[in-house]
């Protein structure tokens, strides 16, 4: 099949049957107190470049403690109003790793351009923590 002449749906159909395994990606977001405990606070943005659907996060430390992560969501500069982990946020509780793929009262569902924030709830010992968001694209 020459693929310079496909039809516009041919191409649509051959998108739709992507294995999930090629649409999975993730979205990793790094606070480093550089060798100081991560305080609490707005840490910073990530715009996402696609629309996707979480499925599950991932929170790892440089060493035993706490640590609690809230996720805003919006088109624009998000806040504490626009958070998408209701009362279950990635969090660390005298651990090192954590994870989740239950999502409980999460809204999963993100949109191309949406602007995504990380706040630190709270935080004791830890230096440095790594959250990693899996999703799947959505096509």
């Amino acid at each position: 099949m020459a693929y310079d002449r496909l039809k516009p749906e041919q191409i649509f159909n051959i998108v739709q049957t992507l294995p999930e395994s090629l649409r999975s990606k993730t979205i990793t977001f790094t606070v480093d107190g550089s060798n100081s405990a991560i305080t609490t606070g707005l840490k910073g943005y990530i715009i996402c470049p696609y629309s996707a659907t979480i499925n599950s996060w991932n929170l790892i430390a440089d060493t035993v403690g706490s640590c609690e992560i809230d996720i805003w969501k919006n088109t624009s500069i998000p806040n504490g109003a626009n958070s998408i982990t209701a009362s279950s946020r990635p969090s660390l509780s005298s651990q090192q790793i954590n994870s989740d793929e239950i999502l409980s009262g999460w809204t999963t569902n993100i949109s191309e351009g949406d602007i995504l924030a990380f706040n630190i709830v709270s935080s004791s010992i830890i230096t440095q923590v790594t959250l990693t968001i899996k999703i799947t694209i959505d096509i």
